[in-house]
């Protein structure tokens, strides 16, 4: 047994590298290519492979595995690729905001930046062991349910409110699964979650020269330095489901996730500062390379999955997942820098609900073909609480896939899915409602072309 579990350890190592440099959107429910041929629809009722782990532990007893020993390990790679562009539309700017008879507000400078989105490569692996009494269910998943990137370049209109956003998070998941009797299914894990995150921007450091000095020193918006801020942390919680099978074929499921609390510690430090801050020190000790802290709690998602056979070959799948963003009301910035106030970033987010809808037919028992479709629901709130860090508006899935059985003790899954934006995201900071934004600018205008491109691959394992 020992062979199997290095091998789960190895593929995640070779997965988790490919993460390193690379990220997707906040949440990633790319956890399963099975699961995302009928965009995720039923994912905590199907128990169709090991990645009922992630979804709902539960499923881990009802299984069918076809190895001698009743293993089953799973690598999964999904290749993401975003495209979002940015379009300014009358962003203004206050060079003072808080000197009285200041200069007057001005067009914000720079350019609609490149596509912020970057490619992407997110790995799961699973593994589940079940015992000979067929009652009982040990597993093991490793993966990143949330994970970002947003560059938008140095020189882009909204710099001073993000450069580049990064969040990397490996999720180790050892759970229990446990058959009550023919109809219920139990299971319970435990959750440990790495996390490392780094955001930049840019410091207008010739606005606040000029406003200083009174325009003796310092031009607005031309004389820009930045600041960046990464750090990582370690993060627990817990995941609990329950499979209900009333008769053959149908199959109802219902799973949580635990909200897990960061307090992520790192560093702060200044790039590109310019000579004359050194002559005024009240200012050059505010930017100091300092440590850093922030806490981020990530949302509890509950799941309510069916799944129903029609007949031999069809079967109709459904999904409904809520998400408690609402924790994220606001993020602050913390330093150890008592001359560096705190950094404070007001989200105000709202709780959302994912509807999926899913089919599958299986003509043979070589051949499975699945699609999909799925609304979700943005956490945003308004565009005057927008941030250009996480561009974000509902979304729709239209998801197909595939898998095949090549022999007895192997197969494979293929996925694709199409994420349009219909209505794009907008942001308009122009009202400077949040204080905080008064040292930002006036960011106003719509991500355009937003869309994501999924394409995934999974090779199953059983022995």
């Amino acid at each position: 047994m020992r062979k199997q579990w290095i091998t789960c350890l190895v593929f995640t190592l070779v997965l988790g590298h490919q993460q390193e440099t690379h990220a997707a959107a906040f949440a990633l429910i790319e956890q399963s290519v099975s699961s995302m041929g009928n965009a995720y629809a039923g994912a905590a009722a199907v128990a169709q492979d090991a990645s009922t782990i992630f979804f709902n532990p539960a499923g881990m007893t009802k299984l069918p595995l076809r190895g001698e020993l009743d293993y089953q390990a799973i690598a999964a790679g999904h290749l993401i690729l975003p495209s979002t562009q940015f379009k300014n539309n009358g962003s203004i700017y206050d060079p003072c905001p808080n000197v009285p008879n200041g200069p007057p507000e001005q067009p914000l400078l720079g350019s609609n930046g490149h596509n912020a989105g970057e490619p992407a490569v997110v790995g799961n692996v699973y593994c589940v062991q079940k015992f000979r009494c067929r009652n009982l269910a040990l597993g093991l998943g490793i993966s990143s349910p949330f994970g970002l990137v947003t560059d938008y370049g140095h020189r882009w209109v909204g710099r001073y409110f993000a450069i580049r956003s990064a969040i990397l998070t490996i999720n180790i998941n050892p759970c229990i699964a446990y058959q009550i009797n023919n109809c219920l299914s139990v299971g319970v894990g435990f959750n440990v979650m790495y996390m490392h995150a780094k955001v930049s921007n840019a410091v207008d450091f010739g606005g606040i020269l000029a406003c200083t000095t009174g325009g003796q020193l310092g031009i607005p918006q031309l004389q820009d330095g930045i600041a960046i801020v990464k750090g990582n942390s370690w993060g627990y919680g817990g995941n609990a489901g329950i499979l209900w099978e009333p008769w053959c074929g149908t199959r109802f499921g219902l799973s949580f996730r635990s909200e897990v609390k960061h307090r992520i510690s790192g560093r702060e430090r200044f790039r590109d500062i310019p000579e004359d801050l050194e002559l005024i020190p009240q200012l050059a000790n505010a930017f100091r390379n300092t440590g850093a802290k922030v806490d981020l709690t990530l949302p509890s998602i509950a799941e309510l999955s069916g799944y129903h056979e029609l007949d031999s070959c069809w079967a109709l799948l459904w999904d409904i997942s809520w998400f408690k963003w609402k924790v994220l009301n606001r993020v602050r910035f913390r330093f150890n820098n008592p001359e560096q106030p705190d950094t404070i970033i007001t989200l105000r987010w709202k709780n959302t609900i994912r509807y999926s809808l899913g089919t599958s037919y299986r003509p043979n028992n070589r051949w499975i073909y699945r699609a999909g479709v799925a609304f979700d629901q943005a956490p945003i709130p308004n565009k005057e609480l927008a941030t250009p860090r996480i561009p974000d508006a509902d979304r729709v899935w239209i998801a197909i896939g595939t898998g095949y059985h090549c022999d007895p003790n192997f197969h494979f899954d293929f996925a694709y899915a199409r994420v349009f934006v219909p209505q794009g995201a907008q942001i308009n900071k122009t009202g400077f409602e949040l204080e905080e934004d008064r040292f930002r600018g006036g960011l106003k205008g719509s991500w355009v072309d937003a869309y994501i491109d999924i394409i995934s691959a999974q090779v199953v394992w059983d022995f």
